[in-house]
């Protein structure tokens, strides 16, 4: 059965650091559509992906000095 449009969302997480006592960076990419967003902390991932949650859509937000789409 294939899930409704806007009741699904399937992205591809990848996490990496500079150093080992360096910060996780992350991307998310959309497996549908291919589109990333990069995030320079897990935090900043986190928050996208509530905002995500809330609207159902990826919005544009601020976190820091990073503005993700």
């Amino acid at each position: 059965m294939k899930p409704k449009t806007g009741y699904y969302k399937s992205f591809l997480l990848r996490m990496w650091r500079e150093s080992m006592e360096g910060e996780w960076r992350a991307s998310l990419q959309d497996v549908v559509t291919c589109e990333s967003h990069h995030f320079p902390t897990i935090a900043a991932l986190m928050e996208y992906l509530a905002v995500e949650n809330q609207n159902g859509t990826a919005t544009k937000i601020k976190i820091g000095e990073v503005v993700m789409k």
